[in-house]
């Protein structure tokens, strides 16, 4: 939930590679996803994410997550979900 809040905020996210973030952090424009659990690699790609800050489109990025992740689509999804079960 905090990626999305913070994405609807318009703030790019960082995240290792694990519990579903990748569904999130659909693309570059959003954020960044690191590919490694170790130390060395997980810091580099935090260093390079910092440095590039400037480069994402806040307006895009909270866009998206409205667009994604707002409570009316949610309440949508899951209501076809249900009427599905049915």
């Amino acid at each position: 939930v905090a990626f999305i809040e913070a994405m609807a905020c318009g703030l790019p996210v960082f995240s290792s590679k694990c519990g579903g973030t990748d569904d999130i952090i659909s693309s570059d424009r959003f954020g960044m996803i690191s590919k490694s659990f170790e130390i060395e690699e997980l810091t580099k790609d935090l260093s390079h994410f910092l440095e590039h800050l400037d480069q994402y489109d806040r307006n895009e990025i909270s866009k998206y997550a409205l667009a994604r992740f707002s409570e009316s689509v949610l309440a949508e999804q899951l209501s076809r979900i249900y009427s599905g079960l049915y």
